[in-house]
């Protein structure tokens, strides 16, 4: 979703890899998420997406997915 707003690319962009670190365990509270578009080509866009629970400072999770943007 972040790379649909961040960028315009007027179509749904394919996923070509998806990665997830598993950092710490999760409690049963809100879980939060920021991605960050770290590189965006004419074909293929990087993302990085971190979540914490309640301090930003803590992951328990971060990810880095690969898109196809044609």
């Amino acid at each position: 979703m972040h790379l649909l707003v961040e960028t315009e690319v007027a179509v749904v962009p394919k996923v070509i890899n998806v990665s997830i670190d598993y950092l710490r365990p999760c409690r049963a509270e809100d879980t939060f998420a920021r991605g960050t578009v770290i590189r965006q080509g004419r074909t293929v866009a990087n993302v990085r997406v971190t979540a914490w629970q309640s301090d930003p400072g803590r992951l328990v999770a971060a990810a880095h997915a690969h898109f196809l943007l044609t």
